[in-house]
């Protein structure tokens, strides 16, 4: 047990049930060693569950256990500990959020982390591992079975886009429960680092657009740079055809779609639908003209 000891000088956080004299809390804190039996073959495990003030007469067990108690200063406190013996399933999760966010360049992410004991006994530690955003990295204890821990953490002086990755890993009898969970963060950017797409249907196949040609929805575009490599996030074409793409730097690019089957592309035509462009002063409008001959002839 953990005893947090407050003050008899001022504010009673917990309350005074002596005249002058400020209560106090007492926490169960799980530090028992690892216990299992085995009967007929089967492991089982000892699994703290929590402890209740009271004696061995008084005690009562309930669903809805806590792991502390206000005590008045200067009293004697029992308290009774419950346990069961479960066949272990351990098992762990991580949630971050939001799952998708934007911010401006060289700005703050704000994230929450949620890591929740989903098994049926305690952890001793979980660790919390984000690679791009080291202040949301923790060390969590006593994570008995059903406890749930949450969290704020930032990521500082977001300069591009990124898929930030919590991964929460926990260890019983020698092995690893792990989960993930992804949040995008997506950076906005200035008119002078901005491209905007446009999509739309070749009726006639003469590789621009003319007055009637609708646009095309559903289209994945994406900004490449010279290695090949996908700059920014990618984005699908609205219903009129059009997607607004970030590199968030200036330079030469290609604007390249992912091919669908069925249908020809016409500008600039080939295997490679991609288009070079470079991002300069003011907002580019690059084009990506198909035709399907397959249906319209």
């Amino acid at each position: 047990m953990r005893l947090d000891e407050t003050l008899n000088d001022g504010f009673c956080p917990y309350g005074s049930t002596n005249e002058d004299l400020c209560d106090d809390r007492v926490d169960f804190f799980n530090n028992t060693p690892p216990q299992t039996i085995a009967i007929d073959g089967v492991t089982y495990t000892l699994n703290i569950v929590g402890f209740v003030p009271g004696t061995m007469d008084t005690c009562q067990y309930s669903p809805d256990i806590v792991d502390y108690f206000i005590t008045g200063e200067l009293m004697r406190n029992d308290a009774c500990i419950f346990a069961e013996f479960v066949t272990p399933e351990p098992s762990i999760a991580i949630e971050k959020s939001p799952d998708y966010q934007t911010v401006l360049i060289d700005d703050i992410a704000d994230f929450t982390i949620t890591v929740t004991n989903t098994g049926n006994i305690g952890f001793d530690a979980a660790l919390v591992l984000d690679p791009l955003t080291p202040d949301c990295e923790r060390t969590l204890t006593g994570l008995k079975s059903g406890a749930v821990e949450t969290y704020l953490c930032t990521a500082y002086g977001v300069q591009q886009d990124f898929d930030n990755v919590a991964t929460v890993v926990a260890t019983y009898d020698g092995n690893e429960y792990t989960d993930v969970d992804v949040a995008r963060v997506d950076v906005l950017a200035p008119d002078t680092a901005t491209v905007h797409a446009l999509k739309y249907h070749d009726l006639n196949g003469n590789g621009q657009r003319d007055p009637g040609e609708p646009g095309l929805y559903g289209w994945e575009l994406c900004v490449r740079n010279s290695e090949g490599e996908t700059v920014g996030f990618c984005q699908v074409t609205d219903p009129n055809g059009r997607a607004t793409l970030a590199p968030n730097q200036a330079g030469d690019f290609l604007l390249c779609e992912t091919l669908q089957p069925g249908w020809l592309n016409t500008d600039p035509g080939g295997a490679v639908a991609c288009k070079p462009f470079s991002v300069t002063q003011a907002p580019l409008y690059a084009e990506l003209y198909p035709t399907t001959n397959d249906f319209y002839g």
